[in-house]
């Protein structure tokens, strides 16, 4: 082979990618659509080729939602293999490889990477309505099972070479607790203080991959059913994702999101958090299709709010007008003599009846949480009924 430039690491035995669909043709195809070894989607461009009819593919994980986004806009395909792990595979006609390389994209020379301004190649209408759709579809049926991905950086991790295994054993020992926690909450209303968590055989997640270029897992939940609906996990875990996102943002969204979790799934957080900020990490975690970074300074600043004093008032009646309702989202707004009280309507509340008194005087009950933090004092409301005005 007679490529300018060949990687300085020692080739790897790796599957070359099956081919789905071709986006682009020219005396055969030059960027794909494919499945990696492990069925993940990616894309892929055929970067250069030799005298000897060898072509040199690089592709880059294409994730239904950024794929989808490239299908609409044509533009951002650079950005694809920027930033992360790429595959560099030498295949000959027969779609034969004869080397192979996983590397990081900055190892990559410029020239085999797509320009700065290339776009997506022109696609005829059905074929992109197609090509969306199917990513929706994707995008349907990962969020429909538990699924979450944790990276690790920081003091625990040794370059690209591997991660402690004591540190890796305790913060997936620690995340599976907590989950296990929530979901069992999730599903009996309430835990006790101490002792065995209810239905946690339910809460179990699998660890099913290792991320090739990154330090870090990929915990899946045990289901294989043609899904339709989300799983009572898959809630479980986008809300513990977001508890943990709202622990490292603010007094006011910690206060307004813990207070749908008990007490006990308090105190793991707390735990999980701490471990990785006494290891010294820092995390970047996917939960179906959102991220979240956590920073040394972010996990810091949530497991400290994560320690703080937690105060609750079961019910506290308001009388005022019911401006705002928004039973999907979840979210009430309530003008009193006072001003306007925000916030969240309780999973248990009768939406029907509530909606029967918007944009009408009414008395609301909410129950109130309250964090106490440095000296300062945070409430958060949730909405658990109305009923019509008391009388004075």
């Amino acid at each position: 082979m007679t490529f300018a430039w060949s990687p300085l690491a020692r080739s790897r035995a790796l599957v070359p990618p099956s081919v789905r669909h071709v986006l682009y043709y020219f005396d055969g195809p030059k960027m794909v659509v494919a499945l990696d070894s492990e069925g993940r989607q990616v894309l892929g461009v055929a970067a250069d080729e030799d005298d000897d009819g060898t072509t040199r593919w690089v592709f880059a994980p294409a994730p239904p939602e950024r794929l989808a986004a490239l299908l609409r806009t044509g533009a951002g395909l650079r950005a694809l293999f920027q930033g992360g792990p790429v595959e560099l595979h030498d295949l000959r006609e027969a779609w034969e490889s004869v080397g192979a390389w996983s590397l990081a994209s900055d190892d990559v020379p410029e020239e085999l990477l797509p320009d700065a301004d290339a776009e997506l190649p022109a696609l005829t209408d059905d074929v992109r309505t197609y090509l969306l759709a199917e990513q929706a579809q994707l995008v349907e049926q990962r969020s429909r099972v538990a699924r979450t991905k944790m990276f690790f950086s920081g003091a625990p991790v040794h370059g690209r070479r591997g991660i402690s295994a004591a540190f890796a054993a305790d913060a997936i020992a620690g995340y599976q607790h907590l989950v296990s926690l929530a979901y069992g909450h999730r599903r009996r209303g309430g835990l006790s203080s101490t002792g065995p968590i209810p239905e946690r055989e339910g809460s179990a997640l699998l660890l099913t991959d290792m991320p090739r270029g990154s330090v870090g897992f990929e915990l899946v939940e045990d289901d294989d059913q043609a899904r339709v609906l989300p799983t009572d996990l898959s809630d479980v875990v986008a809300q513990v994702g977001a508890l943990l996102d709202a622990a490292a943002a603010s007094d006011a969204a910690y206060a307004e999101t813990v207070a749908e979790f008990d007490r006990r799934v308090v105190e793991a957080m707390h735990g999980f958090l701490s471990r990785l900020r006494n290891a010294g990490a820092s995390m970047r975690m996917e939960v179906h299709e959102r991220e979240y970074v956590f920073t040394l300074e972010r996990l810091t600043e949530a497991a400290d709010r994560a320690s703080s004093v937690l105060r609750e008032e079961a019910d506290r009646p308001l009388v005022g007008k019911l401006i705002g309702f928004l039973p999907t989202d979840r979210r009430f707004e309530l003008e009193t003599r006072q001003g306007v009280v925000k916030g969240r309507v309780s999973r248990d509340a009768n939406t029907g009846q509530i909606s029967q008194f918007f944009m009408a005087e009414c008395t609301a009950h909410l129950s109130v949480i309250i964090v106490e933090r440095l000296a300062h004092t945070t409430e958060a409301f949730t909405l658990v009924g109305v009923e019509p005005p008391r009388k004075s």
